[in-house]
């Protein structure tokens, strides 16, 4: 079982959405459909003009991009370089504990409504048996019933050899940048309440077939934990390539194309272009690249949504070896990517719950209401496209198909008060 384990080693976004609660000049309200608008590009049909209203629903959470504009490039490589000075993190070595000790210290430092937490196991890689942990902040939720979100970042590193546990093994992108993320994500939301219950973890043993978020997967489910809602894993995300890699991350999820998974990357792109213009978040249409696979695919492989943000442009002579240094790390980009994941995850933590699957009844497309909802997003794609193309907004759980002609797939999130949209509903099918 080892032996295949160590066969699946891992590691190893369009325009800006206005930030106020009226339509921007391209944004028109549209009459006779429950107030639809339509904010990106694509080729949607003709519609009526109407005077802006001062009603309409935010587009954006403003409270959410005021977290987003807290992430630090500096704390962030601060953190790089604390994790890459360690000699080495790999599972085996007499040095890993000094990174779980760092992490642990650094939730406690962030303080505010952070629970930190000690998720130990007993592991044997190549014949050694060792103890490890994953490190868990827990932030509560204000709704038991609204479920748990997780982001997390495996902390264990390795050289070319995966038995070798003395060797230098700095890991600064893969992966303290992810757990660099993490730590101060966590900074920033350390004293919010959240409406759903947010997990933040570092694990271990990813580099070893990701022993720690599996072990992790199996004790919540023991434990009757299972409202997980999604999950976000961020593994190589310091752009080690240089400019050639900056200004887009890629966002693996696992098939079916309608997957639970592929929607939470859907909505992670739409996500970016709202929060982090500029920065585009690239649906890819498989779970990873081949052969290599981080955390993400033990949730998904357990039924929850769950992603994988990674850098666009990889630098293989620089991956497990004694050259991933913080030297060649963005700390520019290793901001984007936490700024993305943040907005990803608040929206999802903040929002309301999730619509049902729209139906479609004679000339709309309905839904149920969502309670919390004073808005809805509707949005739509070609069959063959990744991402979503068009956003159409109602205050009503309907809008008229009409509206929609030209497009193969919707689907619908829900907008809270304050501009926080829940994650996307499951597709329908608007035509055969």
């Amino acid at each position: 079982m080892l032996a295949l384990a160590g066969a699946l080693l891992a590691c190893g976004p369009t325009a800006s959405l206005p930030p106020q609660a009226i339509p921007s000049p391209n944004s028109v309200p549209v009459t006779g459909v429950g107030e639809g608008s339509s904010t990106s590009g694509g080729a949607p049909p003709a519609r009526t003009a109407a005077p802006p209203t001062p009603d309409w629903p935010p587009q954006r959470s403003e409270r959410i991009a005021g977290w987003v504009g807290q992430v630090s490039a500096q704390r962030l490589f601060e953190h790089i370089q604390t994790l890459a000075a360690i000699p080495s993190r790999h599972v085996n070595s007499a040095t890993i504990g000094q990174a779980a000790e760092y992490i642990h210290h650094q939730f406690e430092v962030a303080g505010g409504r952070l629970i930190v937490s000690r998720d130990e196991f007993p592991l044997v890689w190549d014949s050694i048996p060792t103890a490890q942990v994953n490190v868990v902040a827990t932030l509560p939720g204000s709704d038991p019933d609204a479920g748990m979100v997780v982001i997390g970042a495996h902390y264990d590193s390795r050289t070319i050899d995966l038995a070798d546990a003395t060797s230098p093994a700095p890991g600064a992108n893969d992966n303290a940048t992810g757990v660099a993320a993490v730590l101060e994500i966590a900074r920033v939301l350390a004293h919010q309440t959240p409406r759903a219950t947010v997990i933040f973890v570092a694990f271990s043993a990813e580099e070893v077939g990701r022993q720690g978020s599996l072990h992790y997967i199996e004790t919540g489910r023991a434990l009757g934990e299972d409202g997980w809602r999604a999950m976000l894993a961020l593994d190589i995300v310091g752009n080690a390539a240089g400019p050639a890699g900056e200004g887009a991350i890629r966002v693996f999820s696992a098939d079916p194309p309608d997957s639970p998974s592929r929607q939470l990357a859907r909505f992670a792109a739409l996500v970016g272009e709202q929060y982090v213009p500029g920065f585009d978040a690239q649906v890819q249409a498989v779970l990873d690249r081949p052969g290599r696979y981080s955390d993400h695919l033990s949730f998904s492989e357990d039924g929850v949504a769950a992603v994988r943000l990674i850098e666009p442009l990889e630098d293989p002579s620089r991956q497990h070896s004694p050259l991933d240094t913080p030297e060649h790390v963005s700390a520019t980009y290793v901001q984007h990517a936490a700024q993305l994941a943040l907005a990803i995850l608040a929206s999802i933590a903040w929002g309301p719950d999730a619509p049902n699957a729209p139906v479609i009844v004679g000339d709309r497309l309905e839904w149920s209401p969502v309670e919390g909802a004073v808005a809805y997003a509707v949005a739509v794609r070609a069959g063959d496209s990744l991402e979503y193309q068009d956003t159409f907004y109602t205050i009503q759980p309907w809008i008229n198909r009409a509206l929609l002609a030209g497009w193969d797939v919707a689907s619908v999130a829900a907008i809270g008060p304050d501009g926080s949209m829940s994650a996307f509903s499951p597709e329908r099918m608007l035509r055969p």
